[in-house]
């Protein structure tokens, strides 16, 4: 029969191995190997469109405006800013984020983030016709007052 003495003292050196192993380890690990960081070059890609709705300055000429939410996705995404171009009553806006050029080499944050922008159209715009905005692919039209 063992001790409880005993039985005590063979389970504190099996602890004490079992530490002193994952201490070695831990110490031999991944620390030799760099860890991953962003690249100083960015890729820009077109971002995720959550929302695009217009709005009309109450201002003579009206003034309109594009509100325009985008996503990005995870950390290693950054919102960019947008592109507009404007042919006759087609209005395109590429909403841009930007992101390491080695993202596949790195572990992002995966926290969802959105950006508002309030986009400016301008006031070239003639009463009673219908303007289309197309913004990364989401389509929406309006009448101008």
């Amino acid at each position: 029969m063992y001790s409880k003495g005993r039985m005590f003292g063979g389970v504190v050196v099996w602890l004490t191995a079992v530490l002193a192993i994952s201490a070695t380890a831990l110490a031999c690990g991944d620390d030799d190997l760099p860890a991953p960081t962003p690249s100083d070059d960015w890729t820009v890609i077109p971002a995720r469109i959550d929302s695009v709705e217009y709005t009309v300055a109450e201002s003579w000429p009206p003034q309109y405006f594009v509100q325009v939410v985008s996503v990005q996705p995870d950390g290693c995404h950054e919102f960019d800013g947008y592109t507009d171009e404007r042919e006759e009553r087609v209005i395109t806006i590429e909403v841009l984020n930007r992101v390491p050029a080695n993202l596949d080499e790195l572990a992002c944050t995966q926290a969802i983030s959105t950006t508002e922008s309030n986009i400016p159209l301008g006031t070239d715009f003639e009463s009673g016709e219908t303007y289309t905005v197309i913004v990364n692919g989401v389509t929406m039209t309006f009448e101008a007052q």
